[in-house]
């Protein structure tokens, strides 16, 4: 009793292997062959199935490309490959070869065509009947060069696609042009509260005094929350405090701990840069990438 050819066959999984290799999807190179891509899949699975037991059924086991039979599930990690490197080298013939555009009229789409510089300066400099001898029937405000059919000249430029390259440098180049953005300020500001802090003023005797030396060089003194939950409904979110400034006796502005970090742009760092005091000034894109979520860092950056 005879019955239909199996589908799972050498001549069936080279044309999907074919397919694959020219960039056509798995699932679409499975429906050329008459098949579908869980299918594809389920015979993947035996051919691997097959290899784990030292089997080499003619059906998952063959050559292509080659002379070296191997495995199906090989086969297509191979196509997938030559595909993947298809459209890298596509890639980077697209960033490096640049491409003729024609140049139109922005307002109205025409295309602009290129000018014969010597016709151009007859039509300025001839008079009537010079031009009429010269280029009769032409008429003046045609000076533009034609090809062999007599057709216009589009005017063309090259242009190179520079974000493609860039992106193409950065994935292929990684070492050299690879985004590597690295932070070594500690940003500053919060201040753990502790009790004896809380303690460093008290009344004694019924008049306000000092308790504790008080720190000149703090910007911030946070409130003391109970737990994280307080400080999240309070704040929402990882935020810099609202810095202050601190003079000396005689009214001169005190610098900042040096491992303090100020949104650059901001007032306090206005403030230290009219006082002529050297601090650390961290750019608000870079505190923005750290996490750092204050409203005002937004209107910081520059355009």
């Amino acid at each position: 009793m005879s019955g239909r050819p199996s589908k799972a066959n050498k001549d069936t999984f080279e044309k999907i292997l074919s397919d694959m290799c020219r960039g056509v999807s798995l699932s679409r190179a499975a429906r050329h062959a008459g098949l579908s891509e869980p299918s594809i899949h389920a015979y993947r699975n035996k051919s691997i199935a097959a290899e784990k037991a030292g089997d080499k059924p003619p059906e998952y086991f063959f050559a292509w490309l080659d002379d070296e039979p191997s495995y199906f599930h090989k086969h297509l990690d191979a196509a997938r490959a030559i595909a993947i490197s298809s459209i890298d080298g596509a890639v980077i013939e697209s960033a490096l070869v640049p491409q003729m555009v024609v140049q139109r009229n922005m307002q109205t789409g025409e295309p602009f065509y290129e000018a014969d510089p010597l016709i151009a300066a007859h039509a300025r400099d001839l008079d009537d009947d010079m031009w009429d001898i010269m280029y009769a029937p032409r008429k003046r405000s045609d000076h533009f060069k034609r090809d062999e059919n007599g057709a216009l000249i589009p005017v063309v430029k090259e242009v190179r696609d520079t974000k493609l390259l860039i992106k193409a440098a950065e994935s292929l180049l990684a070492s050299v042009y690879g985004q590597r953005i690295q932070h070594s300020v500690a940003v500053g500001g919060v201040l753990r509260v502790t009790q004896e802090m809380h303690e460093q003023h008290r009344i004694i005797n019924g008049e306000f005094k000092e308790a504790l030396p008080a720190p000149t060089n703090v910007l911030a003194v946070g409130e003391k929350y109970k737990d994280a939950k307080a400080w999240e409904e309070t704040y929402g979110g990882k935020r810099l405090v609202d810095a202050v400034l601190f003079f000396d006796e005689e009214g001169n502005l005190e610098p900042p701990l040096a491992t303090i970090a100020i949104a650059q742009g901001s007032s306090i760092d206005k403030a230290y840069i009219d006082a002529g005091i050297e601090h650390n000034a961290v750019p608000p894109q870079e505190l923005i990438a750290q996490g750092y979520q204050n409203s005002w860092l937004l209107k910081l950056v520059p355009p």
